[in-house]
């Protein structure tokens, strides 16, 4: 069975694999309980300080255990309402305090396929012979920049990302599509590695605006497969998901910094990755062609869930039917959740309400993922997981 659970089953926190009903219970009592509601870090918060009442009698909080029902309760409403414990404004944020038991476990030494999640839908792939890279968006230049501006790569970034996840023998980065927030670095993770940049011929084009030369640029077409070492990259075309701000193609080479809307979306791919150790489906974009996965199978999605909580109940049901449930998913990996506006130097955080809602999102996806019994996890960024450790 798969282990999802809804987002208000107070069972649910704090939980570690394998506990009972009364272990879980009480690890929603222990201090690892009290992670800070906006990160997936796992950093404790420190324990409520003794105050003074409206009397001016010292009060002293109580228990965790004692509170903790009625905690649950109002924390279940609030996330049935798609809210969370902060008063709901149009730029207020969801807390992420509900996904931390679904939190994905790190994986540090693993000798099978480690990834590492650095937000949006960018995802480094390693083997310990053979490294690929979806997207690689790492400068993700600010609102305002993005809104009034002009943008281009940091390379400084760039680099030090490569160094941090000792990736200097990258051997390919591909695009799911050529938005910004997907192509806007991949160039430089090319020329600072060597590594092929693979796409359509707009993320060719993006590549050559920033000189990436002709022998590194693949251009893939539907069920298209290409080769790194045991990993095999199968690219079909997608769709974008539902109110594309910037449709079309980048038909010259395109050089920064320019406004973002000119990194046009170009094709969109769901890529699957094989390998010995296993098959991955990464689709970034949260829609879906019907039928278009029909016999492709999966152990693992990664399944971009970015503006989904916009969208009806009925669409999410088929997106999650025609994506996980048709490829026979074991685990989801939720991923283009973040607000990616913000820095990669600090934990990440959801979108604001007016932009998309988290909890609903997942308020619909967990009941779906119970039902089929599959394993749903929210990924940390920067740290080393084991995506299809544990499927059997």
């Amino acid at each position: 069975m798969g282990r999802a659970h809804l987002p208000w089953d107070a069972t649910a926190f704090g939980r570690r694999r394998g506990q009972s009903v009364d272990d879980r219970s009480r690890a929603a009592a222990a201090p690892a309980a009290q992670a800070r509601v906006d990160d997936l870090d796992g950093k404790s918060a420190p324990a409520p300080a003794a105050r003074l009442g409206s009397q001016g009698e010292r009060h002293v909080p109580q228990p965790r255990r004692a509170v903790r029902s009625s905690r649950h309760a109002a924390l279940a409403r609030r996330v049935v309402m798609g809210q969370d414990a902060r008063m709901r404004t149009p730029f207020g944020r969801p807390s992420l305090r509900p996904c931390l038991p679904y939190k994905q476990p790190a994986a540090p030494g693993h000798d099978g396929v480690v990834a590492y999640f650095l937000g949006t839908s960018s995802v480094l792939f390693s083997d310990g012979e053979t490294s690929v890279l979806s997207d690689g968006f790492i400068s993700r230049p600010g609102l305002l920049r993005v809104a009034a501006g002009r943008i281009s790569p940091d390379r400084a970034l760039v680099r030090a990302a490569i160094d941090r996840l000792r990736a200097r023998d990258l051997a390919a980065v591909f695009c799911a599509h050529s938005h910004y927030d997907h192509a806007l670095d991949a160039p430089v993770w090319a020329l600072e590695t060597g590594a092929d940049l693979i796409g359509s011929r707009s993320t060719a084009n993006i590549g050559r605006g920033s000189g990436v030369p002709e022998s590194s640029l693949r251009v893939v077409a539907d069920g298209d497969t290409v080769s790194y070492g045991s990993f095999g990259l199968t690219f079909l075309d997608s769709v974008h998901s539902p109110g594309d701000r910037f449709p079309g193609t980048v038909d010259e080479p395109l050089v920064p910094p320019a406004r973002a809307g000119a990194w046009r979306t170009g094709t969109a791919y769901s890529v699957v990755l094989s390998h010995p150790g296993g098959r991955v489906l990464l689709h970034a974009s949260a829609n879906f062609r019907p039928g278009a996965l029909r016999g492709v199978d999966a152990d693992v999605v990664y399944l971009g869930v970015g503006n989904l909580g916009r969208r009806p109940a009925g669409f999410v049901r088929a997106y999650w039917d025609e994506v996980v449930v048709t490829t026979g998913a074991r685990r989801v990996v939720l991923v283009h959740w973040d607000d990616f506006f913000l820095g990669l130097h600090r934990p990440l955080r959801p979108m604001p309400y007016v932009m998309d809602d988290l909890g609903v999102t997942t308020g619909r996806l967990l009941p779906l993922a119970r039902r089929d019994a599959v394993d749903v996890v929210m990924p940390v960024a920067w740290q080393p997981s084991a995506p299809l450790a544990g499927l059997g």
